[in-house]
């Protein structure tokens, strides 16, 4: 019977990583018992979606807990056996996994946290660092402990109850570059290829255009004639960063001339110009001042300049329309 409420008042907690913007974006969420042991079995499911980590939370004590001396408290919650996808983890998931296990104990309220870890484990380590008051070192675990009494002090704060809370720190954004020299990490030719095909395929999934595996792993130029669409594309490195440069046509709207770096930025680079500006009825000064920025020679002399910049880069295959567009005179 006994243990049947432990397991019932039992929750899993899972810690989810998506690629947005500069970095990447850290969310945590309850998940079933099913998908927290696929991650433990390694089950393919669980290596195909963006479950990195996930650990177990209860009301009810941990094995071991009575064998530690705690400090008194009356909410108490109890969190262990982490899990980490390490086939698809980043290495700064052992100091994110020691921050939701703190977020998810304040989303509920509680006024304290006991903690139950591998005692070699990375998790461990982070929570050092991150000077977790330490309460047993035992043979193969050791155990944490933190306070929130004060911290839940929710009277000074703008927080209505616990689903508010819940609702400004289930996510946390994390900019995965400033610590890569700390730590001496490198994204890997596998992480660096999926951010970059995924970046370039959602630009055309409408058309079920999607950048060729075998050119991406090899780092090869190439083009693709699909749909109407015309894209060449590169690959190359700035500043130690790698990217894919691709120059995409189409005769139904403008070019694109796109640059995809590895932590998924994107950068607009010059395209060819469709036309000029041949008159204005502007008045004067305003006039000359448009034309010279918008009139023919600032056309020609874009154009000559991009379509330089595009032979350089190896993008020889010109729609008629490209063509059309550099030699307007």
């Amino acid at each position: 019977m006994t243990t049947e409420i432990l397991k019932n008042q039992e929750r899993f907690v899972g810690v989810f990583r998506e690629n947005e913007g500069n970095g990447y974006i850290y969310s945590f969420r309850e998940i079933t018992e099913n998908e927290y042991n696929a991650l433990i079995t390694n089950d393919i499911l669980s290596t195909e979606c963006s479950l990195e980590a996930a650990f177990c939370v209860s009301e009810n004590p941990f094995e071991g807990a009575e064998k530690v001396k705690w400090s008194k408290a009356e909410k108490i919650i109890y969190a262990d056996r982490v899990v980490i996808n390490k086939a698809i983890a980043t290495d700064v998931i052992y100091d994110v996994v020691a921050d939701m296990i703190v977020e998810d104990a304040i989303a509920k309220e509680v006024d304290t946290l006991r903690i139950k870890i591998e005692k070699n484990s990375l998790v461990a380590k982070s929570m050092q660092e991150l000077n977790f008051r330490e309460v047993k070192k035992a043979q193969h675990f050791i155990y944490f402990e933190v306070d929130f009494v004060e911290a839940n002090d929710f009277e000074n704060e703008d927080f209505n109850d616990s689903t508010d809370v819940l609702n400004k720190i289930e996510r946390i954004e994390v900019d995965i570059r400033p610590f890569l020299p700390l730590f001496g990490i490198n994204q890997s030719e596998k992480e660096i290829e999926k951010i970059l095909k995924k970046q370039f395929d959602n630009q055309f999934i409408h058309w079920n255009i999607e950048l060729p595996e075998n050119d991406l792993q090899n780092r090869k130029s190439g083009f693709i004639k699909k749909s109407g669409w015309t894209i060449q594309y590169c690959f190359g490195k700035e500043n130690d960063m790698e990217y894919l440069d691709y120059y995409a046509t189409h005769r139904m709207t403008n070019d694109r001339h796109i640059r995809i770096y590895q932590n998924g930025e994107e950068k607009e680079l010059p395209a060819l110009l469709e036309g000029y500006l041949s008159d204005t009825p502007e008045p004067e000064p305003q006039k000359t001042e448009l034309l010279k920025k918008y009139g023919k020679e600032a056309f020609q002399k874009h154009n000559s300049e991009v379509k330089k910049l595009l032979l350089e880069k190896g993008f020889d295959k010109f729609s008629i329309n490209m063509i059309l567009q550099t030699l307007k005179q």
